[in-house]
């Protein structure tokens, strides 16, 4: 059977998991490199299931191309590798991203924060392990310097600063029908570090893994990384974001409610309305 009307297994960007799917189209170029030959497999391909079009890259390298195995000293061979493009996306971006520029500020920390954090997720995507948890601690820095961190603490320093620093917070109720916006009750007025204790400890961790990566070269697994990236995230989002889609909320739905037609009366329920009307005979 010619390729073009195989099925094989493949990653599915839309899908984000592994389908069946069809070879559209290929071609191979064969490279030396090192003086070992490589072949390198071109298949356009389509997802069964959602018709969703990509490129896979099958790279197939000699049987001397591997690695030894620290532990045990075995050779590993490296056998096939597969690329797609568009890329998989092993890390999901939140829906705020855009929004770190336009809906918070114009300045230039909020300008790097974003992108920072677009290379980080670039570098998950990519598995590139030791440059996600060194953009990771330097989007953290940017972070603390948005907060207004003095620049010369060292980053205990300025997690401590962000712990016992207090900033004010409102909490919100959902009003009474008749107030309107401008008397939306407050519930109360509390005062809070920008980070919590366990928040402060956390980040300390993350900082120590961003250091060990710039400086001692330790490649931090994608499970120890994905759980920073929460940290970052919630982080960001929390103390950014969230105040301007809080100013909203549920509640301002009320001031719509009296747009809304009412609901038409049936002929039956109509004519008993009107008979309860009618005034009793005089006797």
């Amino acid at each position: 059977m010619p390729i073009e009307r195989q099925t094989v297994k493949a990653h599915c960007g839309r899908c984000n998991a592994e389908r069946n799917c069809y070879i559209r189209a290929d071609g191979t170029n064969v490279e030396f490199l090192g003086g070992l030959r490589r072949d390198f497999n071109y298949r356009l391909m389509s997802c069964a299931g959602c018709d969703y079009i990509f490129c896979m890259c099958v790279i197939t390298h000699p049987k001397e191309y591997g690695s030894f195995d620290d532990e045990t000293g075995e050779f590993h061979s490296a056998g096939q590798e597969f690329i797609y493009f568009p890329g998989i996306v092993r890390q999901p971006r939140p829906e705020w991203l855009t929004r770190l520029t336009f809906f918070v500020g114009e300045d230039d920390n909020h300008d790097r924060l974003r992108s920072v954090l677009e290379q980080i997720y670039i570098a998950l995507d990519n598995e590139l392990h030791v440059l996600a948890a060194i953009g990771i601690r330097a989007a953290f820095e940017i972070l603390v310097n948005i907060f207004g961190v003095d620049e010369q603490l060292t980053f205990p320093q300025k997690i401590d600063w962000l712990k016992s620093h207090k900033i004010t917070v409102e909490e919100h109720v959902s009003p009474e029908p008749q107030l309107s916006p401008q008397e939306r009750p407050v519930i109360h007025i509390k005062e809070r570090g920008i980070l919590g204790e366990q928040e402060s400890e956390a980040f300390k961790t993350l900082v120590e893994v961003g250091n060990a990566a710039a400086h001692r070269g330790w490649e931090p697994g994608a499970e120890v990384l994905a759980t920073l990236m929460k940290l970052l995230e919630s982080t960001i989002y929390r103390e950014m974001l969230e105040p301007f889609d809080q100013s909203w909320h549920y509640h301002d739905v009320d001031e719509y409610k009296s747009l809304i037609p009412r609901r038409a009366l049936s002929r039956k329920r109509d004519t008993k309305a009107r008979k309860s009307k009618t005034p009793p005979p005089e006797k």
